[in-house]
């Protein structure tokens, strides 16, 4: 079981005490130590920053905050030489060591007092040490520290000594000793001078110490370690399985204790111990453990040159037969089958800088919002923001906008600091991380994902919250595998953004860091309200702006969502002040809330600055033989090429600013829909479905001018919605699927497959059930797949829709947004957005879980987006219609063609009379007389011959 730690067990050992700072000889201006949750001096093993909550003054509560603290292999230990109840078993040669190491001599000019460790050190290549796993193949060690401390932490026969010299090490392969590592240890007595000690300042001479500025000092050359080390290495040496002397107290250090005492000065233990009063706040640190230790002996060697690496198993069954193993990383993963592992441990990744990695172009579209507050609640592990938007309904979850990937909308819901980087670049841990948690449309709501902040219910207070059971507030009610980690359905999208000690972070500013005001609240776990806008997209723009990789991983916390995590670890951090990183005061440090990284599988890729086509679908590879559907949207391709290779597919993401025309047609005008009564509502198994040709058309103009009728084939219901109105995606999408008719006639063939038409219509969440999708048994049953049930009573479109029949609607050219993706699909997405309830979300959600049941956007390839025009044809206007495609006007005749039969008929006359009237010769006139020849017999005119 674990216990606390034994205080040191010679009260003299913590009678040491620490002096005022004002009265260490020599030394002026010593720094006040304040406590605070961390420090910004960088860990010998490999953390960023250090553990700072702790006082050596009650080591026995480490513990309480650090979970390892209270282990079953923890340092530094007394060396029980001697001891009848826990014998040393002798497993080498004496002089193992000497044989094992290479250390050499190297220049410092620089030398750091610790106050973490309470030690002064150098850094540098101090040579190797090689070693022996556990089958007897070399492994190899380098000597990057060494660190003096009076007095010494380890005792051996119950013994303290004056001084300890510690070396330590760093397996060759690795960038810091967070997973292994090895600290030799050197005893020190008082008698003559050591020479490490005087290579490092602390001379028995009368001279000062040296001057320390922060907390670095000047070396007086460098420093000689084999002279240094003496005899120590070619005698016996005593091996065992410890942990770090301080917090977080990993047990992951092999300690290897030199029986071989060396000389020291009382004069320079002096002033090594005047430097820690002054610059580290004292010289005691944390007492041995006695061997045996409530009744268990440590297992201690003898001139053993063999390595184990992480010795934590032990301690992490304890914790999880407690229920505690959620308060250290390196307990999380403690249980889990091979494959659980697979599953579930999948982050956090380091990612080399240099690593050539694989991408498709795909660019994710940000569409974040400032919000007028956001309420602050601190987790277990990160301080949680969740944003607070006015107006919405009771129990509704604000958020900071969009997150489009592959053209699946995710909503931003939940933004967590934290300290100590989960994601390393380069093997390097920062000071802090940003995480950005979006998650896909929909799984916010109830029964599809628990509150953001990890809170059982979103309105108690932070007392009520404290009040549930740990189990309750972990899983969020979700089951949990082999009983170590929460499952999940819930689909996320995490951006991880690093942080490093600089300037103050305007972000972090807005949510109240470091207002005094909020410093209790954090401490005490209480949740906050900041009312001030945060301006998310200005407080990350540098990070995003920056290089970026993807990739498919898990939590980095425990949790094993089914979907997994996808991860987008942007390399430029931003900045963060000490100040507001010490608000972080949570109940788990961030070096015990941070995995290290986990080996990727083979059979993942990490993508730089693009994703995978397949990025946000459910499986990175497709079956053949599987039947199409919306969880691996990517894979229709396979079967449908044109769904990947043709330019004007659907649904698209409509951004009102492309608009290229704005039109004033009315659609109300050219739909002519009808009630119908008793509709069959299909489940087809990919949404909800209405199929029926009798309930109406729309009137269009075809490009010879003439009407063009697209007769209702369709209504099919889609929630969420496929299509987005400026990065925003909505509760449902309502599409009235028409065909072109060939003819009227209810007769097969009347209607053409090609070339549709498709009305859209968009629902948001509201208070009280939409009247029309109540017709598709909405919320009040659920639908089998492949059967149906009939409409209670007439579906009629013109009065369900008709107030966005009446308003602004945007057209395009697209496609189907099912297979084939056949495009010629003629689209009009209305602006008018209707409500719906919950309830009728939940309904169809069950039956059509996400993401089954819409297909991403697609890219508009710079396709023409018009708003309230028809994009048709200008019609033709004729006096006679004679047939669909044929007409004429009446006709009107040229005035030609009325003086050409006058001019003929005057013709005719004319050539009548002048064939009629001929003239008479002489001879026909005299016999015709009665002979009557002479002028003189003639009656009236004198000459007869005239006419």
């Amino acid at each position: 079981m674990m216990v606390k730690t034994p205080v040191v067990s010679t009260l003299a050992f913590l009678a040491l005490g620490h002096a005022h700072a004002g009265n260490v000889r020599g030394l002026q201006g010593c720094p006040i130590n304040e406590q605070s949750p961390y420090l910004s001096e960088p860990s010998p093993f490999g953390w960023p920053l250090t553990p700072n909550d702790f006082q050596f003054t009650d080591t026995g509560g480490w513990n309480d905050k650090y979970l390892l603290c209270g282990g079953e292999r923890q340092s530094p230990i007394d060396i029980s030489v001697g001891s009848a109840n826990c014998p040393i078993y002798n497993k080498g040669v004496v002089g193992a060591m000497a044989q094992a190491s290479k250390y050499k001599a190297e220049a410092t000019l620089t030398a750091k007092v610790s106050k973490y460790m309470r030690t002064a050190f150098v850094s540098g290549n101090f040579g190797t040490l090689t070693m022996q796993d556990m089958v007897g193949h070399n492994v190899g060690y380098e000597a990057v520290q060494v660190h003096l401390t009076s007095p010494s932490l380890h005792t051996v026969g119950g013994k303290q000594y004056d001084a300890e010299m510690m070396i330590f090490h760093k397996p060759t392969n690795q960038k810091d000793m967070l997973r292994e590592s090895i600290v030799t240890s050197v005893l020190f007595s008082h008698g003559g001078d050591s020479s490490a000690f005087s290579n490092m300042g602390f001379t028995s001479t009368d001279e000062a110490l040296p001057e320390v500025a922060g907390n670095s000092f000047a070396t007086p050359h460098y420093l000689d370690l084999p002279m240094g080390l003496g005899d120590s290495l070619s005698g016996t040496s005593y091996h065992y399985n410890g942990s770090v002397p301080v917090p977080p107290c990993s047990e992951n250090v092999k300690w290897i204790v030199m029986q071989n005492v060396q000389s020291v000065s009382p004069k320079q233990t002096k002033k090594l111990q005047d430097m820690l009063t002054c610059y580290a706040g004292g010289f005691q640190k944390r007492g041995p453990q006695p061997n045996p230790y409530l009744g268990s002996c440590r297992a201690i060697e003898e001139n053993s040159i063999k390595v184990g690496g992480s010795h934590q198993h032990e301690t992490c069954d304890v914790a999880k037969k407690n229920g505690t193993a959620a308060r250290s990383a390196a307990c999380w993963d403690i249980g889990l089958t091979a494959a659980e592992q697979a599953k579930c441990v999948k982050s956090p990744l380091d990612i080399p800088s240099s690593e050539v990695m694989l991408g498709d172009g795909m660019q994710p579209f940000f569409n974040f919002t400032d919000v007028p507050a956001a309420q602050v609640t601190p987790g277990d592990y990160s301080l949680d923001v969740s944003a607070v938007n006015h107006g919405l309904l009771p129990g509704e979850l604000g958020d900071f906008g969009a997150i489009l990937i592959n053209g699946r909308g995710f909503k931003v819901r939940k933004i967590s600091f934290k300290a100590v980087s989960s994601h390393t670049w380069d093997g390097q841990h920062m000071p802090g991380e940003l995480q950005i948690e979006s998650v896909m449309y929909g799984d916010e709501f109830p029964g599809h994902f628990s509150d953001p902040v990890g809170n059982p219910a979103a309105n108690q207070s932070a007392s009520a919250s404290a009040a549930i059971p740990a189990a309750t507030a972990t899983t969020g009610g979700h089951r949990r595998l082999s009983d170590v980690l929460p499952v999940d359905n819930t689909h996320r999208v995490i951006l991880s953004i690093p942080l490093k000690l600089g300037a103050e972070s305007p972000l972090l500013r807005q949510l109240g860091l470091p207002f005094e005001a909020y410093k209790t609240a954090i401490k005490q776990g209480s949740t906050y309200t900041v009312e001030n806008t945060v301006r998310l997209q200005e407080g990350i723009q540098q990070a995003l702006d920056g290089p970026f990789v993807f990739y498919s991983g898990g939590m980095t916390k425990p949790g094993c969502p089914d979907w997994g995590v996808r991860w987008m670890v942007y390399q430029t951090p931003l900045d963060i002040s000490l100040s507001q990183l010490n608000y972080l005061s949570l109940k788990i440090s961030g070096v015990d809330s941070s995995r290290l990284g986990v080996v990727q599988n083979p059979m993942e890729h990490k993508y730089r600055q693009s994703m995978p086509k397949f990025a946000v679908d459910a499986h990175s590879t497709c079956n053949p033989s599987k039947p199409w559907d919306y969880a691996d949207a990517s894979c229709w391709a396979q079967m449908f090429p044109q769904c990947d290779s043709a330019t004007r597919q659907s649904p698209i993401n409509i951004m009102t600013s492309d608009v290229s025309k704005v039109g004033k047609d009315s659609f109300l005008a050219a739909t002519s829909w009808k009630p119908v009564s008793r509709l069959q509502v299909t489940n087809t198994g990919h949404s909800l479905e209405i199929a029926n040709h009798q309930m109406g058309y729309v009137t269009l103009i075809g490009p010879d001018g003439f009407p063009e009728y697209y007769s209702v084939t369709s209504i099919v219901l889609h929630m969420p919605s496929e299509h987005f109105i400026d990065g925003r995606q909505f509760a449902a999408e309502l599409q009235v699927v028409h065909s072109r008719q060939k003819y009227v006639a209810a007769i097969h063939g009347a209607l053409e497959d090609a070339f549709p038409l498709v009305t859209a219509f968009l629902f948001d969440i509201g208070a009280e059930d939409n009247l029309l999708l109540k017709q598709f048994h909405l919320p009040d049953k659920m639908t089998t797949p492949l059967t149906y049930k009939e409409t209670s009573r007439p579906v009629d479109l013109m009065r369900s829709l008709g107030p966005a029949l009446d308003g602004d609607y945007y057209r395009y050219d697209g496609s189907l947004t099912t297979p084939t993706c056949n495009q010629g699909t003629k689209w009009f997405v209305f602006s008018h957005i209707f409500t719906m309830s919950r309830n009728q979300w939940n309904t169809f959600k069950a039956m059509h879980p996400n993401p089954f049941n819409n297909r991403p956007s697609q890219p508009t390839h710079g396709r023409v987006i018009t708003k309230n025009s028809f994009e048709d044809s200008d019609p033709l206007k004729l006096d006679f219609y004679l047939s669909r495609h044929f007409g004429r006007d009446r006709l009107r005749p040229d005035v030609a063609w009325i003086l050409f039969p006058i001019i003929c008929a005057l013709l005719l006359l004319a050539v009548v009379g002048c064939a009629t009237f001929v003239r008479e010769g002489v001879y026909a006139k005299l016999d015709q007389a009665g002979g009557l020849t002479g002028t003189e017999m003639a009656i009236g005119k004198g000459t007869y011959n005239q006419f």
